[in-house]
């Protein structure tokens, strides 16, 4: 089954360290990873650990904002990246449709990405609060040149949390989102800023207790 879907989280992001933004359209899930065995399909598997720094609306700034410094692992390669963050003014009307029940909501972003350094991954982790150590499977989509980005985070008992985040990156918003593999159960696929009172507590939860890794004192 298909889910029809209007809410869509449109960001002007770098898809490598360029400098340079693009402009990109994400759907953000969440789900439990009831089948494991799925992710033999992916076509790309790599550890991140990530940092973040939040900026927040001031009288003095003209925008609240993140920064976040990743390392990721793939294979025998280690690459380090920092991006920028900074939210744009969402888009005035309606803009539901009527197949469905779920409301649109658009959140833009500016988004750039450089490259980085161990050496300033490793100082600004010390000021981050906390981050994301997870591991990021690639899987195809059959009939599309789109993929899920499915994170998978480590539970303090050192196991896989059956609860994963799944990204969904697309060139336009989508009307149809593409059917997920039946190993994925409890599927939360409204948006942020949609969700109901029941579904954002849970996703809040996720992330604080499974998602979010506190950083060392």
């Amino acid at each position: 089954m298909k889910k029809v879907l209007n809410d869509y989280i449109v960001a002007l992001e770098q898809e490598n360290t360029s400098g340079i933004v693009n402009t990109e359209t994400e759907y953000v899930f969440y789900a439990k990873l009831k089948d494991p065995d799925i992710l033999r399909a992916a076509t790309a598997v790599e550890d991140q650990e990530q940092w973040t720094l939040k900026i927040p609306k001031t009288p003095d700034n003209l925008s609240e904002g993140t920064m976040r410094v990743r390392k990721t692992k793939e294979g025998n390669s280690v690459t380090y990246a920092l991006t920028i963050k900074t939210r744009l003014n969402a888009p005035q009307g309606d803009l539901s449709n009527t197949d469905t029940q779920v409301a649109a909501d658009l959140q833009k972003m500016l988004e750039v990405t450089i490259e980085a350094t161990e050496d300033c991954f490793e100082m600004f982790k010390r000021m981050a609060d906390s981050g994301m150590i997870k591991t990021r499977y690639t899987l195809p989509i059959q009939d599309s040149d789109c993929v899920f980005e499915v994170d998978r985070f480590i539970t303090s008992e050192g196991q896989y949390s059956q609860w994963v985040k799944i990204d969904l990156e697309v060139k336009v918003p989508l009307s149809e989102i593409p059917q997920l593999p039946e190993g994925f159960t409890d599927v939360i696929y409204n948006q942020k800023g949609k969700q109901s009172e029941q579904e954002s507590e849970f996703v809040t939860r996720l992330y604080d207790q499974v998602f979010l890794t506190k950083n060392k004192k």
